[in-house]
């Protein structure tokens, strides 16, 4: 379904007796159409200048079923004034008009955005109502975002709404949708596989290909997204119009999570759909409950001071590196951060920042043939260490992409574009968590997450910038207490949480923590949504002790 807005031409007939009234209607309204000009003033003072005819007296004739015929005089006036009125009509109708044409040319001066929906089979992928389509910012010459769109297995009328994003940068989300925590998964022979533990088990999801160039999405290569700032723009368009073509869900709790370089993504995202509600930007006053960022790469300057000790005293005691290369890594740890800070204030510091810190803390672990998203593994498949080729053999598939309703002007699918990738050179060692904290003050909530086995974005970097974050409970926030987090009764991980705002370990997961351990991502899922729930008393929001039913009746308790 395309959703186009339409507008109805005013017509009016002139008559001999009223053609000067008209054309005069016309000159006016020629006048007040001008386009840097409102033709409301004009309306509005034409308005006031109507008079009224005088009253018609009443000519009662009782007792008789004859018409009463006005008299001589109120015939006249009926005459005179009748003209009078009908060309002031006219005039009224041709400013009117006007007015319509005026209000469409100045939004086609302006960005407009469209949204198109297609309705996906039932039966493909997972048994619950899905759509599919493309996003197209009008505005541009050719920006248009594709998204695959899940109601929940449960509750959709009440469930909450979540957008998920992967990072890289340049990497599709439907990528996760397939692999991690959708509603199916791919077999090696190209079929589908139900995910018992796919997040739309407690919500409506959507999966978006972003920014343009990514998976299924596509546009001009001069089009193609470098900083957060266009990130955040886009996608508030995005869901300003999805929410306007779906209105059921607008009351619904909105989440943004994403994980890897959504780190950048999600704060950006989050916090510009939470400006926006501010400033009453936008039809639709999007109702932000929360955010989430697994192993996400949000405070570089934090993060990069954890490469060293993530290869070498590591959880799982994996020695990636040997003693001196470690110790050489220590000291470049100082360099590095102040080639990050100077990143924040100077564009030109930002690409020798990423050029000197990889070079120095990420590729002595690379060079140990170990898996970057996960030190317990080798990486079998360079560079990306997983092999999702069945996954783009099905992306490929002329069947998939009828079901998808994927416009041909997209190019072959691929798990990461990285020409989108280079463009984000610059936006790499910026620093977002500087976006959390007025969130968290305004009630927020915020759930920062990691598998604690990952290295590229390890669990030490991600709770160390949550432990820095400015914010009106840092101090309590730092003298909280790490609690285990339980599932099914065993450990699953450890948990520090103060108000909005929460840490979580996640236990024997590496990048991908839904791929890796998807019961106890699902359960972390509904823990951090559920609460909103279990919180409408005015009470400080918590998700300590909760307990959430994963879907084969398992219990998981956060303690």
């Amino acid at each position: 379904m395309r959703l186009q807005h339409s507008s109805r031409a005013i017509t009016a007939t002139a008559t001999p007796s009223t053609a000067t009234s008209w054309s005069a209607a016309l000159q006016l309204a020629t006048r007040s159409c001008h386009p840097n000009r409102s033709p409301l003033p004009s309306l509005l003072d034409e308005a006031t200048r109507i008079e009224t005819p005088p009253p018609i007296a009443a000519h009662h004739h009782h007792h008789s079923r004859k018409r009463s015929v006005p008299h001589k005089q109120h015939r006249k006036l009926f005459r005179t004034d009748g003209v009078r009125m009908g060309s002031r009509l006219l005039l009224l109708l041709a400013l009117l008009a006007c007015a319509l044409r005026c209000c469409s040319g100045a939004s086609s001066n302006a960005t407009s955005y469209s949204l198109t929906m297609h309705a996906v089979d039932e039966d493909f992928c997972d048994a619950t109502k899905q759509l599919s389509g493309y996003f197209k910012i009008a505005g541009s010459k050719s920006k248009n975002y594709f998204y695959w769109f899940f109601e929940s297995r449960g509750a959709p009328a009440t469930d909450p709404v979540i957008i998920w994003l992967t990072g890289g940068p340049g990497c599709s989300s439907i990528l996760a949708l397939l692999q991690e925590n959708g509603p199916c998964s791919v077999n090696d022979d190209l079929s589908l596989k139900r995910n018992p533990y796919s997040w739309t088990e407690r919500a409506n999801v959507m999966w978006i290909d972003q920014p343009v160039g990514v998976g299924f999405s596509y546009g001009d290569v001069s089009e193609y997204d470098t900083t957060e700032k266009e990130v955040g723009d886009d996608m508030f368009h995005f869901l300003q119009e999805f929410f306007q073509a779906k209105p059921e869900y607008q009351k619904q709790p909105f989440y943004v999570f994403g994980e890897s370089y959504a780190g950048h993504y999600v704060p950006a995202i989050a916090h510009r759909i939470f400006t926006g509600n501010q400033q009453g930007e936008g039809p639709v006053h999007i109702n932000l409950q929360g955010f989430g960022i697994g192993n996400g790469l949000t405070d570089p300057e934090v993060q990069y001071k954890y490469y060293p000790d993530m290869a070498y005293n590591n959880t799982y005691g994996v020695k990636a590196v040997s003693y001196p290369v470690y110790l050489a890594m220590k000291a470049a740890v100082s360099p590095c951060v102040g080639m990050i800070s100077s990143c924040q204030t100077t564009k030109a510091a930002c690409l020798a920042a990423q050029t000197f810190c990889n070079a120095a803390l990420v590729a002595p672990y690379s060079a140990s043939g170990l898996n970057v998203y996960d030190v317990r593994s080798k990486c079998e498949h360079p560079p990306m260490c997983y092999d999702f080729s069945h996954v783009e053999k099905f992306l490929r598939l002329e069947s998939t992409l009828e079901k998808l309703h994927v416009s041909p002007k997209s190019a072959k699918w691929q798990s990461c574009n990285m020409e989108v990738h280079a463009g984000f050179s610059f936006d790499w060692m910026k620093n977002f968590q500087q976006l959390v904290p007025p969130m968290l003050e305004a009630g927020i909530r915020g759930l920062v997450y990691a598998g604690d086995a990952d290295f590229i974005v390890n669990w030490m970097g991600c709770k160390a910038w949550t432990l820095e974050l400015p914010w009106s409970k840092h101090e309590q926030f730092l003298a909280a207490e790490d609690k285990e987090w339980m599932v099914d009764g065993k450990k699953a991980g450890r948990i520090r949480q103060v108000g909005p705002f929460a840490f979580q370990q996640v236990y024997e997961a590496g990048h991908m923590v839904p791929l890796d351990q998807p019961k106890n991502s699902l359960a972390l899922l509904k823990a951090f949504t559920l609460s909103e729930e279990q919180q409408q008393d005015g009470t400080e929001h918590t998700w300590l002790g909760t307990e959430a039913m994963v879907k084969d009746d398992s219990v998981m308790s956060i303690m």
